[in-house]
């Protein structure tokens, strides 16, 4: 079994059916966020990838991996998901992977023959994105980039590794060759820890994902909780001044006349999407508490909602907790969601 596992590890690094190598030369100096050639992500995002079998979301850990997370973020934003073709699927002889995100799939002129050799080219520079291999030790600020770190020691202080519905970038024999592919951990691969970059894990739909197939199809990727950009450049899912110490920040109140979505209107609309979020079979009634809202920051187009709930279900367990909302003051879409549970 551990000779199966080495065999699959070299076959993900070796297959022509991940990431090209592109033949670009990288330095391994200046390679994390303060590099700016990619935007970080700070903090944690929820994505959505909507695919032909069905919904799968993935919770993005910017604290752990913010290059990597950042730069998935920046693809889904750029649109650069949609349809694109799970190319790979490895169950035999033992679950594996399902990889997708190659770019080129997305292009109906490209024969799948060629699928898995794709990297994001950049349009600002006509040439692909590469991202270094980032890799977070316990213990330590910042993760370490551009090395594999596969020693006993650095193993034993991962912070993120490849445990069922784990979320990890491909990329081919260099390290530092990953760019748009990615692909979820069918099972335990401790095989792949600190060789591979993981970024995030499944949180919704890891049934959907054991039903894909090689060949079907990521039809559209989206943001659910999308960060607010932060003065390093980084995106946060979680607002400076709403964390956990500081759950009510002050708000800016003002007159609401001038915009087509009211406060009042906002607050309605949270509390349907915190209700959909909080949605399981066992749960039957949320109780709201009183609703503190007003501008997010200094931007007069977002209201940011926040309230305090206790959810009840069918087996009268109460849930109390504290949910947070930033709704579009023009079309009134829920663009950001958070609800922490405070017991």
């Amino acid at each position: 079994m551990a000779l199966m596992r080495w065999a699959l590890a070299l076959t993900l690094a070796l297959s022509p059916l991940t990431l090209a190598a592109c033949g670009a030369e990288q330095g391994h100096s200046n390679l994390g966020c303060g590099s700016g050639k990619v935007p970080c992500l700070s903090g944690t995002a929820v994505v959505s990838l909507q695919t032909v079998k069905g919904e799968v979301q993935v919770q993005l850990d910017g604290k752990d991996a913010p290059l990597t997370a950042g730069n998935f973020v920046d693809l889904v934003r750029r649109g650069v998901y949609d349809n694109t073709v799970f190319h790979r699927v490895v169950r035999d002889p033992v679950p594996f992977v399902v990889q997708g995100g190659d770019p080129q799939s997305a292009d109906p002129k490209v024969p799948a023959s060629q699928y898995g050799g794709g990297s994001f080219i950049d349009p600002a520079l006509g040439q692909p994105r590469l991202i270094p291999l980032e890799v977070a030790l316990k213990g330590e600020g910042e993760p370490r980039y551009g090395q594999v770190q596969a020693g006993p020691g650095e193993l034993a202080k991962l912070k993120l590794v490849h445990e069922r519905g784990a979320l990890a970038m491909a990329r081919s024999e260099d390290p530092n060759s990953a760019s748009a592919q990615f692909y979820v951990a069918l099972r335990a691969l401790p095989e792949l820890d600190g060789r591979y970059a993981v970024f995030g894990r499944v949180i919704k739909g890891m049934d959907v994902v054991d039903r894909l197939q090689q060949g079907d199809r990521l039809t559209k990727a989206r943001l659910l909780e999308e960060g607010a950009e932060e003065p390093d450049g980084r995106t946060s899912s979680v607002p400076e001044n709403t964390k956990k110490s500081d759950p009510l920040p002050s708000l800016r109140r003002e007159s609401d006349a001038q915009y087509e979505v009211s406060r009042s209107q906002a607050e309605s609309r949270c509390r349907r999407a915190v209700k959909e979020r909080l949605k399981d079979p066992g749960s039957f009634s949320v109780a709201w508490g009183s609703v503190k809202s007003g501008t997010f920051a200094d931007n007069r187009k977002e209201w940011l909602v926040i309230f305090p709930f206790r959810a009840r279900n069918s087996f009268n367990a109460v849930t109390p907790g504290t949910a947070q909302c930033r709704v579009d003051k023009l079309s009134g879409e829920v663009i950001w969601i958070r609800v922490d549970n405070d017991s």
